[in-house]
């Protein structure tokens, strides 16, 4: 009987070592590395003043990790309250424009405020009676696109939110609840009107509604984006209210998708998509944030400076432009052995600075890319 042939177990391919190779000049600090886990990583809003926050949950969604980046240092200053929710997230962190550094962490009942060394004062939300009817409680209002229907301004005793009938404004307890901007009057506006008229049938979660109001400018307008949920084109446009006089601004469709945020970028300015609003004097300017190339996406944080990231026979490689060389700039970083590099969304910070997401075997993370002076 012939002896059993025993079975060879193949040698495991051996694997491509991960290298960063970065140009001359060009520093590369980890700010945060962690094991590939279905990890969700967000920048959620622009850097500031030298200091950028990083969150980062599960794939549950259900809990955060929230840290304060020093972008000299590359070091972890501050580690802010870890936010926790039920079935998902279910809070919505804002910068604080009124303070050198703070941000608000908005949620069902109400909102913190965090500054970068100490906390600030908080608001919680009232339950009041809506016109003298049935009681409403804003504690159960929804969100959309990631953001609560709603804002406040107690230092200007301004409590703003939406309904499905419009726009509402009161006095930070609730008080002297009053409809200043109607759902219907998105209709009569030209560019909307067409649009509305094709939604007047869909169901009552998709019909066309205002969403996310802003209180801005110190509390003396409020920002509302406008549209119809359950689409995929979330937000059509912007209304924009002057509290003190009643006049409303109306700005043309822009057309961010459901995955889309706009950002607020100080006390009076916003990038509406591809449109950059001033809402105190209404003038608007073409202004890229990201846009694609022949390249792939190239993301700015000044709107003059831009950087991408592309896979090439070398490797991931980052490189930095302008918008009108994005074809032809070099190489600043280049990352063989790594299964993905590229810009984080909207980190681009300014024109010396970017995040990059990167993941290379037993290791994801972020990279803090600084070019020379």
């Amino acid at each position: 009987m012939p002896e059993a042939v025993p079975e060879v177990t193949p040698e495991p391919e051996p694997q491509e070592e991960a290298v960063l190779v970065p140009a001359p000049g060009v520093e590369v600090k980890t700010l945060l590395a962690w094991e590939p886990d279905g990890r969700r990583v967000e920048i959620p809003f622009p850097a500031k003043d030298g200091r950028v926050l990083v969150e980062f949950y599960g794939r549950d969604l259900a809990g955060s990790t929230i840290l304060g980046f020093d972008l000299e240092s590359g070091e972890a200053e501050a580690n802010f309250v870890s936010m926790r929710g039920e079935g998902g997230k279910n809070w919505d962190l804002r910068q604080s424009f009124d303070e050198e550094w703070a941000f608000r962490t908005f949620s069902a009942n109400g909102y913190n405020s965090t500054g970068w060394n100490q906390g600030g004062e908080g608001y919680s939300l009232p339950n009041y009676f809506l016109n003298g009817g049935t009681l409403a409680s804003l504690k159960d209002r929804r969100q959309y696109g990631g953001r609560w229907d709603w804002d406040a301004c107690p230092e200007r005793d301004l409590l703003t939110w939406t309904t499905p009938e419009g726009l509402w404004l009161a006095a930070a307890d609730g008080s002297g609840a009053r409809l200043v901007l109607a759902t219907g009057q998105i209709g009569q506006q030209p560019a909307f009107a067409q649009r509305v008229e094709d939604c007047k049938d869909l169901p009552a979660e998709m019909a066309v509604t205002f969403m996310s109001p802003r209180l801005m400018d110190g509390g003396r307008v409020i920002v509302v984006d406008f549209g119809s949920p359950g689409s995929q084109m979330l937000h059509w446009g912007l209304a924009v209210l002057e509290i003190a006089s009643g006049n409303v601004s109306w700005y043309d469709p822009f057309l961010l998708t459901t995955g889309e945020r706009l950002e607020y970028l100080d006390d009076t300015t916003l990038l509406a998509g591809m449109s950059k609003i001033d809402v105190t004097t209404g003038e608007t300017e073409k202004a890229w944030g990201w846009t694609l190339t022949g390249r792939g996406a190239i993301f700015s944080g000044d709107f003059v400076h831009y950087f991408g990231g592309e896979r090439t026979a070398a490797g991931h490689e980052l490189f930095a432009c302008s918008m009108d060389d994005s074809q032809d700039a070099p190489a600043v970083l280049t990352a063989t052995g790594y299964q993905r590099l590229f810009p984080f969304w909207n980190s681009a910070i300014d024109d010396r600075r970017v995040i990059c997401e990167y993941e290379k075997p037993g290791e994801a993370g972020l990279l803090l890319v600084t070019l020379p002076e």
